[in-house]
């Protein structure tokens, strides 16, 4: 087993990334799994990507104190590489489960504030967004198959339907329900449209009913 710090370079940016890599092969085709890197392979393609192996060592400790030496909080901080966090922490599992709550809080502030200055970069923000916005979609469709498959053959009783009832009754109360203050009106012609109430005056001037369906002239 080999143990090596690379560096995986954008050709079509000059960004880099600087990783470790744990391989009987230095000169495989791993490119890294930096989260900013991951999303540049999917935004450029692979072929985009070059990586060089900077060190070949015996061992993971070498291997990490190599990369604590060349990945800085002061590269971390320019922009002109894909690098969150300074090296040597041993991955994600040491950096966040062995790693004191200090550590791990401040790793998580610097993993923001880089984000927030990469949601101010034009070149990042339109991906940065569209990336979390699939994220959270794959998320959310996860859970609703798990709950689906959890819930399947199963039926909820009189009594669960219930308090499902008097909890939704109270949370769909009043301003806290989407159509308060909200009303359906119609007109010749046209499909009918909800506006608020307080249109409503101005909307029967112009010839809009009350409702969903034309009422017949008497």
């Amino acid at each position: 087993m080999r143990y090596t710090v690379y560096k995986t370079v954008c050709l079509a940016n000059g960004k880099f990334y600087i990783g470790v890599h744990e391989t009987e092969n230095p000169d495989d085709a791993y490119l890294g799994s930096g989260k900013l890197l991951s999303r540049a392979i999917k935004k450029y393609g692979r072929a985009a990507f070059r990586k060089e192996v900077l060190h070949d060592l015996d061992s993971r400790e070498e291997m990490y104190a190599k990369e604590r030496e060349v990945v800085t909080e002061e590269l971390c901080a320019s922009d002109d590489n894909y690098n969150l966090l300074p090296g040597g922490h041993g991955g994600w599992y040491v950096a966040n489960q062995l790693a004191t709550k200090e550590q791990r809080k401040e790793a998580s502030r610097k993993g923001n504030k880089r984000r927030r200055e990469l949601l101010q970069n034009p070149e990042w923000a339109p991906e940065f967004r569209r990336a979390s916005a699939n994220t959270l979609r794959r998320w959310n469709k996860r859970a609703s198959a798990e709950a689906k498959a959890t819930f399947t053959g199963r039926k909820h009783t009189e009594e669960t339907k219930a308090k499902i009832g008097v909890a939704l009754k109270v949370a769909q109360a009043g301003q806290r329900n989407s159509q308060h203050g909200t009303v359906w009106v119609c007109r010749a012609g046209e499909s009918p449209r909800k506006i608020k109430k307080t249109e409503l005056l101005a909307a029967v001037a112009a010839g809009w009913q009350r409702g969903r369906k034309v009422n017949p002239p008497f």
